[in-house]
């Protein structure tokens, strides 16, 4: 069984789904498990999709990310892997996977480590600290820690990266993505796992690349995440507004 499980969530986008599990497929090297979890499920994809390694899912419709997360997290445990590569239906994979097995020994030297963010070209950069600034917002800073250079890769410690990571399968479980927030589930998770005292590196050792793909019926429901999930999020905080940056030149 490999020590990988590769999360996949996808909605309303099959063409850009089809592509880029081919792009998993091709790059799997590692034998890596497939789960696919797909919020607008058919009997046709789940015929297509399946094959050995790969499992997919039919979800709920719109049950959002966090949930369908959450569900193929679950799954991974049940598979017995040890970590899992978080991805997305619009993550076009260019490398082997194998290459991400030269990541797993800087989490067994350094424990305290849950996530390592990695590289997604196409997106702007997304490499923060994170701090809660009572009743207001969350603030995002640059990173403050020096890098750590582990068997000649470069790391650097700090609270938040893009949604493409390497995590510990127990990280996730005992972190879980809040299902109310279908949307706009970023901050939240990153900043909850920065309270339970769980450590994030980032590297550019493994890339892969964003693609821009928003049809109409699926950006409509996107959307959502700056109307219906930021009030939940304000909710939840109690902040009257969501983030503001260190500004950077």
């Amino acid at each position: 069984m490999s020590k990988i499980a590769i999360l996949y969530t996808a909605f309303l986008r099959d063409g850009l789904m089809y592509k880029t599990i081919q792009s998993i497929v091709q790059n799997n090297t590692s034998n890596c498990i497939i789960l696919i979890g797909d919020q607008n499920p058919t009997e046709q994809k789940l015929h297509e999709l399946s094959s050995e390694g790969v499992y997919y899912y039919g979800l709920p419709f719109n049950c959002g990310l966090s949930y369908a997360r959450n569900y193929l997290v679950a799954k991974a445990k049940m598979l017995g892997t040890d970590y899992c590569l978080l991805m997305a239906d619009s993550i076009n994979l260019e490398e082997p996977l194998s290459k991400l097995n030269d990541l797993i020994p800087f989490f067994e030297t350094y424990p305290d480590y849950g996530i390592i963010g990695l590289n997604l070209k196409g997106r702007v950069s997304w490499q923060w600290d994170i701090d809660l600034i009572p009743n207001k917002h969350f603030y995002l800073s640059k990173p403050k820690k020096e890098y750590i250079t582990f068997n000649g890769i470069k790391f650097q410690p700090l609270d938040v990266v893009k949604n493409f990571f390497l995590a510990k399968t127990d990280i996730l479980l005992d972190c879980m993505w809040d299902n109310e927030l279908a949307l706009l589930e970023h901050e939240d998770f990153f900043w909850r796992l920065k309270q339970m005292g769980i450590k994030v590196a980032y590297t550019e050792y493994y890339s892969a690349s964003h693609i821009y793909d928003r049809p109409e019926e699926y950006n409509n429901y996107r959307k959502r995440m700056y109307s219906e999930f930021k009030r939940k999020l304000q909710q939840k905080y109690g902040i009257s507004g969501w983030v503001t940056y260190e500004k950077t030149k």
